[in-house]
């Protein structure tokens, strides 16, 4: 099937850049290095989650090797005794961080973002519309369960990391 030219795909790919360029202001332009058809994004070792897991738990300090699965724990808690404050900071901080970013001020200095948030009247007011529902959010999913408690059926296996990583 053929699909007649439209000017679509020039603005995805105008959107693109323009991310593209703004994660690269944010990381550094030899991070994000461009490819003939793609983007890499180069990383350290230490920065990937399996690295930080497997460092956690050599120190111990993960709470839990499968937190994720662990009843008890719920939405907003840190699965892991962090360094220099309590994990119960660290949930507090991360709380004060939602509220800044989902604060009235903020959500209307990010939807003067002309390049992306608004482009168009479409995109400005979903913007500020799912925004404002996020908004709402910041404290209303502290505490709640990550899945389904009721749910009983079977959990999806996982491939082992090793053999991901082949």
């Amino acid at each position: 099937m053929r699909c007649g030219r439209t000017s679509r795909p020039r603005r995805a790919r105008k959107a693109l850049q323009v991310y593209v360029s703004q994660l690269r202001k944010l990381l550094g332009k030899e991070r994000v290095v461009t490819q003939p058809s793609s983007y890499l994004l180069r990383v350290e070792q230490s920065e990937l989650d399996l690295a930080r897991f497997q460092r956690l738990r050599a120190e111990g300090r993960l709470l839990s090797d499968r937190w994720w699965l662990d009843p008890s724990y719920r939405y907003g808690m840190v699965p892991f005794a962090p360094r220099g404050m309590t994990a119960a900071q660290v949930e507090q901080r991360c709380i004060e961080a939602r509220q800044r970013f989902y604060s009235y001020s903020s959500i209307l200095r990010r939807s003067l973002d002309f390049q992306v948030n608004s482009r168009t009247v479409f995109m400005w007011s979903h913007f500020f519309s799912i925004n404002l529902l996020f908004r709402s959010e910041v404290l209303q999913r502290k505490g709640f369960p990550l899945g389904d408690e009721a749910y009983v059926g079977p959990l999806l296996k996982v491939a082992s990391a090793s053999a991901i990583a082949s």
